[in-house]
């Protein structure tokens, strides 16, 4: 049955890992991608271990960042099993993590190989607009790829990079955190490769270099400067609306790496010293129906500390009549510094 699945769930680590802790009750969160999956995981560990229970998370994960420590601690749940994410690598100083509770990480390597069609349409690319020395990105499922794209350009005679933040994979980028691309070198462009446009967007709105795009999935290989230039147009159109604003509502997240009180400290700093007001909210998510239930008069703006996508994903679907920034963009418009685009921090 593993062996007919498209991802690597590692289930001999998963296996060994229980075996050597003292665990009873155990749930398996997977991300929305791969929740289509996790009956299969489900069979196979209750048929290894007759004597344990198993939970299968149904709610949203989104992250790392999201580990569901008081759900598990409710139900007497000592081992949370998160596929599809390595640990956070921005988790906020100051987090109460309940004790007795295990996290073990399965990254969900992806076993799609990326093909020499694709790495020519890459090479194609690349060459086609003179650049030589690209840094190798990729969302974890498929980091294991990029050395094997990196040998492939430097045998047609470029100079790929690549290299790691403390604490991920090489190449490895998540959705709120590109310093690895924004990072000093000699690059002179990114190459993303993932499925969809999430991590993509995340990678072009990052930098000002050119970003290409390896899609695995499609077998498509993209130039993200139009979309980027969209999505900068749209940014910068609700950075202006918010340059007004006085009163703001700061929007702090309740899940387990999604507050964070320093970054709360600095924009409560930032809106005194225009002499603006501002309000808390606490909450697990917040999306535009949340926002539209506590919303009035009294608030001109809005900044969102816990996930910095929100605004920049979410609210361009479901756009909002008053502004709703990232922290990033927030600290643009209380600055004034507008100039260089301050995607999500």
């Amino acid at each position: 049955m593993l062996d007919e699945l498209p991802y690597d769930f590692e289930l001999e680590k998963i296996v060994g890992y229980i075996k050597n802790g003292k665990y009873r009750k155990i749930i398996l969160q997977f991300p929305e991608g791969l929740k289509q999956y996790s009956t299969q995981i489900y069979e196979l560990l209750i048929h290894e271990f007759k004597d344990k229970i198993f939970y299968i998370y149904g709610d949203h994960s989104w992250g790392s960042c999201d580990i569901p420590y008081h759900e598990a601690s409710l139900i007497g749940a000592e081992l949370i099993v998160h596929f599809g994410h390595t640990p956070y690598s921005m988790q906020p100083a100051g987090i109460n993590i309940p004790k007795g509770i295990d996290v073990l990480y399965v990254p969900a390597y992806s076993k799609l190989e990326i093909s020499g069609e694709l790495m020519n349409k890459l090479l194609e690319k690349l060459v086609s607009k003179g650049l030589k020395k690209p840094l190798l990105t990729s969302t974890v499922q498929h980091t294991r790829q990029l050395a094997k794209i990196k040998s492939f350009l430097e045998n047609k005679g470029l100079k790929p990079i690549l290299e790691k933040i403390p604490g991920m994979e090489y190449g490895q980028v998540i959705g709120c955190d590109y310093r690895l691309v924004r990072m000093k070198g000699n690059h002179d462009s990114v190459v993303i490769v993932s499925g969809g446009r999430f991590h993509a967007l995340g990678v072009a709105l990052s930098t000002q270099l050119p970003v290409i795009q390896v899609d695995p999935y499609s077998g498509v290989v993209e130039d993200l400067e139009k979309l980027r230039e969209k999505w900068l147009k749209e940014r910068y159109s609700v950075i202006y609306r918010a340059m007004d604003a006085s009163n703001w509502a700061i929007w702090a997240g309740s899940m387990s790496g999604q507050y964070r009180e320093s970054l709360i400290k600095y924009l409560k700093k930032l809106i005194e010293e225009k002499k603006g007001k501002w309000f808390l909210f606490y909450l697990k998510y917040v999306n535009k129906a949340v926002i539209t239930n506590l919303d009035n008069d009294d608030i001109h703006a809005h900044i969102i500390t816990s996930c910095p996508r929100v605004p920049t994903d979410d609210f361009v679907i479901e756009k909002y009549h008053k502004p709703v920034l990232s922290p990033g963009e927030a600290i643009m418009v209380l600055t004034g510094k507008l100039d260089e685009y301050r995607f999500m921090w």
